[in-house]
């Protein structure tokens, strides 16, 4: 059994995020997958959605409703259209929001403390 996070679209980390490939959580091997489609990212854990998938974005929320995976964007916009979390530059720092109502649909449960610091989406 794996710890799977996949990236959807064109890579934004590089080898910068293979350093984390291999590593354990909670007692599984963390694998970091790549893919151009949502097929190839079954049993993935947290999906990241990189800009490239704009276009196709709420085709992807819709696909993947009702599912318990954690999405993570860094888009301008893309919370509001259903992705959990997104990062954002504000004031030359990284913040982000929650889209709260995605995470309900996707049964996740954010942490309260995580919730305090982020701008919440609804």
């Amino acid at each position: 059994k794996e710890f799977k996070i996949g990236i959807l679209g064109d890579d934004p980390f590089g080898s910068e995020i293979n350093v984390i490939d291999n590593k354990q959580v909670r007692g599984m091997p963390l694998k970091i997958l790549r893919a151009d489609s949502l097929n190839e990212l079954g049993g993935c854990r947290i999906i990241f959605l990189s800009a490239s998938v704009q276009e196709g974005l709420k085709a992807i929320i819709e696909q993947m409703q009702d599912r318990p995976v954690l999405t993570v964007g860094d888009t301008k916009g893309f919370a509001n259209q259903g992705v959990i979390i997104n990062l954002i530059k504000a004031d030359n720092k990284i913040r982000f929001e929650i889209n709260t109502a995605a995470a309900d649909r996707a049964s996740l449960k954010i942490s309260s403390h995580l919730l305090r610091l982020a701008h919440i989406v609804e």
